[in-house]
């Protein structure tokens, strides 16, 4: 008689944001999806209703199927602590300590609050934040041994976590407490910028190729290493540790000047001061990756945690090589939790050893032509039919038009990897700046992504190991610069993303049109959302998108949309 299969479903919610559901079947990946694209609120945290609505719809079965659950925070470990030091930051830490102590209540209740929305009876496993960063990044990879850091704002106390994970197990050389960290102080200065905290960071990292490291002694007294498996932060610089609203202290605006509000001009000192906390971050992360590797003896480091999402930082430490293999897979943030929760419970709980190394991020919805049909019928656009959607597209964009795609399952993780994509030529100089103002509507400084034929990277850039996720930023090589300036940023860098024929197709084809008529075989490739809302998911989200926008068109499923 066959055996029953075994479902785990794991879950990030009630956090700071990022809320997202992950399924496995006898420990294979089979859906995964972060709930902001459902209720197309941007981060979303709330519980992700939708999110495990749509998983279990994918596997085809129901709640009471489910064998075990997991939450990826263990949320009574760490309270003293936090408590005392916003203690400490009242009065001014009233509002945000609210929210957070609200944060803190919604997660201690997230076992109770789980089973009230789904009925669930069987198994819910509280799991410790960085172990389910770590087992997102291990579990993913196709490494059996490897050095491992996983660094972020604040897991229940940890921040950052240094070892090795060899097998079902993992080994912890060193651990950074909160509040020393690295993410949070990344957010301080992003929010000092005129950004938002735990959204814009990315921003920081873009802007920081304009300006020069002018205050980089100072960040060095700021984040103090030492050199090895640790780092402190000068707290009297900081405001985050006591629930304050403003995460930068008096003597931060002292030392550094008035903070920018959010519409004012970006000067060459905002530049600078991004260029000087993304270079120190680049220092740190590198002392303890060389840590880490040295002392495990081993040639691979997976890398995990928010932090990691600074894709300037890692393409750097791949050049550094102080290993073969540096790996980090397309959600190393905390919507990334659901998925390590779920192998944590598989291969550390559960004991199981067989291994599933994700080839793609392609996890999330899918919609068949017939459904697409039906929404744009709705929505009375005029359409035709195409014989060859990937031909069309790479012609279209070839005439320098800039296009929606919207095909197959959507990407798991901020970024899109040619499934939910907005593509132009980058052949064009003047691309960029379109695309940021008409179309993106965001800010003028920041850069698009060249997806490339894996065939064809080496020719292109001084990078030759595949990116996949679009994870690392590398130099384009500078004959190439001027043949593809769209995707250039300001330093002569790219966000690599590879594209292979194995993995997705349609996609590689798309590309390989493009290249055939232009001999370029690179295409601009950024996510197809607007600025502040999440990429597009459904059919109806990319006919809206599409509509609110100056694309000029759009290309879903089998479907060409014109702009009227």
């Amino acid at each position: 008689m066959p055996k029953n299969p075994n479902f785990i479903l794991g879950l990030t919610y009630f956090g700071q944001h990022d809320s997202c559901a992950a399924l496995l079947k006898d420990g294979l990946l089979i859906a995964a999806s972060e709930e902001e694209r459902f209720s197309r609120i941007k981060y979303d945290r709330s519980f992700p209703e939708q999110a495990i609505k749509f998983c279990l719809n994918r596997a085809g079965i129901t709640i009471n199927e489910i064998d075990r659950v997991g939450f990826f925070w263990q949320p009574w470990r760490g309270i003293a602590k936090k408590i005392i030091y916003a203690t400490r930051g009242l009065p001014a830490s009233l509002d945000r300590g609210t929210k957070n102590s609200r944060i803190l209540f919604d997660m201690l209740s997230a076992r109770r609050i789980f089973r009230q929305k789904t009925g669930y009876k069987g198994r819910f496993y509280f799991i410790d934040h960085h172990m389910t960063h770590i087992a997102s990044s291990f579990f993913s990879s196709d490494l059996e041994k490897s050095a491992i850091l996983s660094v972020d704002g604040s897991g229940e106390q940890t921040t950052c976590w240094l070892g090795e994970a060899d097998g079902q197990k993992f080994t912890s050389y060193s651990t950074v407490k909160w509040p020393n960290s690295l993410g949070h102080i990344y957010s301080a200065a992003t929010q000092y910028l005129g950004f938002n905290i735990f959204e814009d960071e990315y921003k920081v990292m873009g802007l920081s190729s304009y300006g020069k490291p002018e205050y980089l002694d100072e960040f060095r007294k700021i984040i103090r290493s030492d050199g090895n498996a640790s780092f402190k932060i000068d707290l009297s610089y900081a405001d985050y540790q006591y629930s304050k609203k403003r995460w930068y202290s008096d003597k931060w605006l002292r030392k550094f000047g008035p903070n920018r509000l959010p519409d004012e001009p970006i000067t060459k000192v905002h530049q600078n001061i991004a260029s000087s906390i993304q270079s120190r971050l680049e220092e740190v992360i590198l002392e303890l990756a060389s840590y880490t590797i040295n002392r495990s003896g081993l040639k691979s480091l997976c890398l995990s945690g928010g932090v990691a999402l600074n894709s300037l930082a890692i393409g750097k430490l791949s050049k550094s090589m102080i290993a073969n293999k540096i790996y980090t897979n397309s959600v190393s943030g905390d919507s990334g939790c659901a998925l390590g929760t779920a192998y944590y419970i598989n291969h550390i709980i559960l004991g199981n050893r067989e291994r599933h190394p994700l080839a793609h991020a392609y996890w999330g919805s899918e919609f068949s032509n017939t459904e697409i049909k039906d929404t744009l019928n709705k929505s009375s656009l005029n359409y035709t039919i195409l014989e060859n959607p990937a031909k069309e597209a790479a012609s279209l964009v070839s005439q320098r038009k800039v296009i929606g795609w919207f095909q197959g399952r959507s990407e798991l993780g901020q970024r899109a990897l040619g499934n939910r994509s907005i593509l132009a030529d980058p052949r064009n100089r003047n691309m960029k700046d379109h695309i940021n103002s008409k179309i993106k509507n965001r800010e003028p400084f920041r850069p698009f992504a060249p997806a490339i034929l894996k065939e064809h990277q080496a020719e292109y850039f001084d990078w030759q190991s595949p990116v996949p996720f679009m994870t690392e930023v590398h130099t384009i090589k500078k004959d190439k610069q001027e043949l593809i300036p769209a995707v250039v940023h300001v330093d002569g860098t790219g966000r690599l993303q590879t594209v292979d024929k194995e993995v997705n197709p349609l996609f590689w084809q798309l590309i390989n049109e493009f290249f055939q008529l232009t001999g370029i075989p690179v295409i601009l490739n950024t996510s197809f959302n607007l600025r502040g809302e999440p990429i597009v998911n459904s059919p109806r989200n990319a006919i809206d998108t599409f509509l609110k926008t100056d694309l000029d068109n759009l290309i879903i499923g089998k479907f060409l949309v014109k702009r009227q």
